[in-house]
């Protein structure tokens, strides 16, 4: 990483990629597309209008908003103005969109019109993108960039918090700079195209992003909030995706069923969760030009802290996919409780320091010492390590391989989740005695949350209210895909809540399935068995209620198109959740309409009259 670059701002290092490359272009939305000198006007041209409206230096503005050009084109000019961004999923429940907004203390908020009766007015100033586009073109478009320090905020992004709220993780641009400049783990430049499909308020958003516009590549806005079959064969076929980062959630499903979508793809990096090493080497095998790469690291150290490029060697015999060693620069190290360094081979806590460490927790002065701590090994005054809360292990390769968590923090689908969280919402529910969430790798699609709840003296006890409860406070990636009533908890002999002897869930009871008739219901129903491993579905029961997810459902697409013979888009299947609904809905299809006029009409029908049904 060069000084110069590193004595500057994200949005400086961009503007100088704007000047070396103006025609070259930036972003693709669907048939959109934006050079370099575009983006860098267009943003100016909103850091001038932030600037009228209070951004500034050190100031907060939240970013509400769906995947689009005018979203990049936000980030920019929020950093432009002097601000720092704050990405929050439109899709989080009120409730937890109320707390951010209100916790972070954000100045400003950013949205769309059409999205602004569903998010909470606490009495800030909230500018709409679409709605104010007049007056932000009226600015002017010449550079007036603020000029940052490295240590000054860019952004400030939220995981799951042990003690039921959500914590702020405040990120300064040296942070990015760090990662994306003094990359060792991937390649960047003019040629490649990057895939955005990660939510926005996702942190590998981070590494999608900059890792691309601060290298003149060209970065490619995935179509759809979910990454399915359709949306990442669209971007790599018809927009020629090169790089892309993915979940094992999403990749596993895609390696085993469509492998060739991935043929053309140069560097597939995957994170978030552990790899499986079935799933790498068949990979490994299938795509002979994909360099594939284990990125891994908290929020807290800017994305990334260790990466793999996994090699065509990879042994199929191997227990896990290492995590590889520190990327530009961090140091890392492996301790015991007492803070000491373990030896090779040994079992520590997985600690980092370097130019990617965040500030610490955004108005958590007790976590931030608590977490980030004096580094004793550094030798260098006043500087920090992060403890993990990871387990891991140095292989005589020197690579890093993990080996768990200290604490009851997990991953799902790429999601880090407080466990804790979950049980403070479970706790806030008058019907509920004592409760616990583990996560079980024995359900169907894999690991999913599954919440095992006794119930308070003297009060009914109902799921669909437990679950209803849940979705009101917690993203959708934090909701158990299983709610378990028992008498009591089962106990060790020390007294604490025995994880090891809590039961599988049973698939819940209720009116008498109706069963499939013969033919088309049948197949499809045969197809719903294989995936979610019940004995028996009925045609009116709903895909997600017994045990579906949005990675099942890919998977499901990719078996009923090749069962049927014919294209079936997702929102099919996200629309008609039944059995008897999606088989009418195939006979019906073959009227004068297509497919895309249909799903427009049932979209139209829905915002008309609403929905009750809970996104999965």
């Amino acid at each position: 990483m060069s000084r110069m670059a590193i004595m500057c701002g994200v949005h400086e290092v961009f503007a100088g990629q704007a000047i070396a490359t103006p025609d070259a272009p930036a972003l693709a939305h669907r048939t959109l597309r934006v050079t370099y000198r575009e983006l860098n006007n267009r943003a100016n041209r909103m850091a001038a209008y932030l600037r009228r409206h209070g951004v500034r230096r050190g100031v907060l503005a939240a970013l509400t908003m769906d995947r689009s050009i005018e979203l990049i084109v936000s980030i920019l000019a929020i950093l432009k103005a002097g601000g720092a961004y704050v990405p929050i999923d439109p899709a989080h429940p009120r409730e937890r969109i109320t707390f951010m907004m209100k916790d972070s203390g954000c100045a400003v908020l950013l949205t769309e019109e059409r999205l602004l009766n569903d998010l909470p007015n606490i009495g800030i100033e909230r500018i709409c993108v679409d709605r104010d586009m007049a007056a932000i073109a009226r600015e002017a478009s010449e550079a007036t960039d603020f000029v940052a320090n490295p240590n000054d905020l860019a952004y400030v992004m939220y995981t799951s918090g042990s003690t039921g709220t959500p914590k702020a993780v405040e990120i300064p641009h040296r942070g990015i700079l760090r990662l994306v400049l003094g990359k060792d783990f991937f390649d960047s430049g003019p040629a490649h195209k990057f895939l955005q499909g990660a939510p926005i308020s996702f942190d590998a958003s981070v590494f999608e992003i900059w890792g691309a516009l601060l290298h003149g590549a060209e970065l490619i806005l995935m179509d759809g909030r979910l990454p399915t079959c359709e949306t990442i064969h669209h971007a790599i076929a018809r927009q020629g995706v090169t790089t892309m980062w993915l979940t094992p959630a999403v990749f596993n499903p895609l390696i085993d069923e469509s492998p060739e979508l991935f043929l053309p793809i140069e560097q597939l990096v995957l994170g978030g969760e552990p790899l499986s090493v079935k799933h790498v080497c068949r990979a490994l095998r299938m795509l002979p030009r994909t360099q594939l790469i284990n990125a891994y690291g908290p929020t807290e150290i800017s994305v990334f802290m260790c990466s793999y490029r996994i090699p065509r060697s990879f042994p199929d015999t191997a227990s896990s996919v290492p995590v590889g060693w520190p990327i530009a620069g961090d140091e890392v190290y492996l301790i015991d409780e007492a803070l000491r360094p373990v030896g090779d081979g040994a079992i520590g806590e997985l600690c980092v320091a370097g130019a990617g460490l965040a500030h610490g927790y955004r108005g958590r002065p007790a976590l931030t010492a608590e977490t980030f701590v004096a580094n004793p090994f550094g030798g260098v005054p006043g500087q920090r390590m992060y403890r993990t809360g990871d387990l891991a292990r140095r292989l005589p390769n020197g690579v890093i391989e993990l080996h768990g968590r200290r604490d009851h923090q997990v991953k799902i689908h790429g999601y880090r989740i407080e466990l804790g969280e979950i049980e403070a919402a479970l706790a806030a529910h008058p019907a509920v005695g004592q409760s616990t969430v583990i996560v079980r790798g024995d359900m169907p699609g894999g690991s999913a949350l599954v919440a095992y709840v006794v119930a308070a003296p003297d009060c009914p006890f109902d799921t669909d209210a437990l679950q209803a409860h849940l979705a009101a406070r917690l993203p959708a990636y934090m909701i158990p895909k299983a709610v378990v009533p028992l008498a009591s908890l089962p106990l060790t002999p020390n007294g604490k809540i025995d994880r090891s002897a809590l039961p599988a869930p049973r698939h819940r009871g209720g009116k008498p399935a109706i069963l499939p008739r013969e033919g088309l219901e049948s197949q499809i129903a045969q197809l719903w068995r294989g995936l979610l491993g019940v004995e028996a579905v009925g045609v009116t029961e709903s895909f997600f209620d017994l045990g579906g997810t949005s990675v099942l459902i890919l998977q499901l697409q990719h078996r009923i198109e090749a069962k049927l013979g014919r294209r079936v888009p997702i929102t099919v299947l996200f629309e008609y959740r039944t059995i008897r609904e999606f088989v009418e809905f195939l006979r019906a299809s073959d009227d004068t309409r297509s497919w895309g006029a249909r799903i427009e009409e049932q979209v139209r029908r829905r915002r008309q009259f609403g929905s009750g049904s809970r996104q999965p």
